[in-house]
């Protein structure tokens, strides 16, 4: 596999440390500069995070269907666990609270 401009990722845990804002306003500019798209993520690490909204749910279902695994959320933040919650997506998600 070709290296991967990305910061935050652990190849080796599959692994990707998110940055401190993740909002649908910073999403488009971090879909642009990283290569999000092309890593198979099988962990989601929340621990810098800061500000986020529903916007990381569409990639977590996009990882799931391109993994078919549950995708672990490390430290999610509480209103992001809202949202899981209200969307129903334990099936696609567990949440741990390990970082």
């Amino acid at each position: 596999m070709a290296k991967q401009n990305t910061e935050g990722w652990h190849e080796h845990k599959a692994c990707l440390r998110l940055p401190a804002i993740i909002t649908i306003d910073a999403m488009a500019e971090l879909l642009k500069t990283q290569s999000w798209q092309k890593i198979k993520v099988k962990q989601l690490d929340f621990s810098q995070v800061e500000k986020v909204d529903s916007a990381i749910l569409a990639l977590v279902l996009f990882w799931y269907q391109q993994l078919g695994e549950v995708i672990e959320l490390l430290a999610v933040p509480d209103d992001l666990q809202v949202l899981i919650d209200l969307y129903d997506l334990h099936d696609i998600c567990t949440i741990s609270s390990k970082s």
